[in-house]
């Protein structure tokens, strides 16, 4: 697929972003993806017989699992939701519009779009790691490349590229590829010190 595909591809995701956040907005929840905010609820949008026949254990700590879709998206392939395991409202903590690119790829586009995320996410605090290895492998064969938006409520914006190893990619059928995501504090905390132990 020719670069300028992905540059257009890329470009229509971060438009879509833009489109559906208030760029004066300082609370997580004021933004989408594909239409969807962090708070809303999953039932809202897919049945519950759907999110518990797709819902996965993504993490080592399963206090927070994962229902993901390709159903009626605009923007990405697959639009990705956390929750709380035991949360019968489904309430939406983390949420990630994804897209299958090749690692190379994704890295070039998103250099060529952090401009635009950094009008949208304006007051934020950005991180950026890149090259690190990823802790969803333990072998540490997979690699990811992000930026991250962090809001002053503690919430956060990233933009993340991965490249898993061929092992993962075989076992777990992980695609390496681009995500957007919107998480809360409570989500972030978690993650970091809970989610792989």
């Amino acid at each position: 697929v020719g670069s300028g595909f992905m540059k257009k591809l890329l470009e229509i995701i971060v438009l879509s972003l833009l489109l559906s956040g208030n760029a004066y907005a300082d609370d997580i929840k004021d933004f989408q993806i594909e239409g969807v905010s962090i708070g809303d609820s999953i039932l809202d949008y897919y049945s519950e017989e759907t999110i518990k026949k797709e819902t996965e254990e993504v993490w080592p700590n399963t206090t927070y699992v994962q229902f993901c879709s390709e159903d009626n998206l605009n923007d990405f392939q697959y639009l990705c939701f956390a929750y709380l395991k035991k949360d019968k409202k489904y309430i939406i903590h983390q949420l990630s519009g994804e897209t299958d690119l090749t690692f190379d790829n994704c890295l070039k586009e998103l250099e060529l779009n952090v401009s635009a995320l950094e009008g949208l996410f304006s007051d934020a605090k950005i991180n950026t790691r890149k090259r690190y290895k990823h802790r969803s492998d333990k072998k540490k064969k997979s690699i990811g490349s992000d930026v991250q938006f962090i809001l002053k409520d503690g919430s956060v914006a990233r933009v993340n590229c991965t490249d898993w190893s061929d092992e993962i990619t075989e076992k777990k059928d992980w695609i390496d590829g681009l995500s957007i995501s919107l998480a809360t504090k409570k989500f972030i905390k978690w993650n970091r010190t809970k989610a792989f132990k």
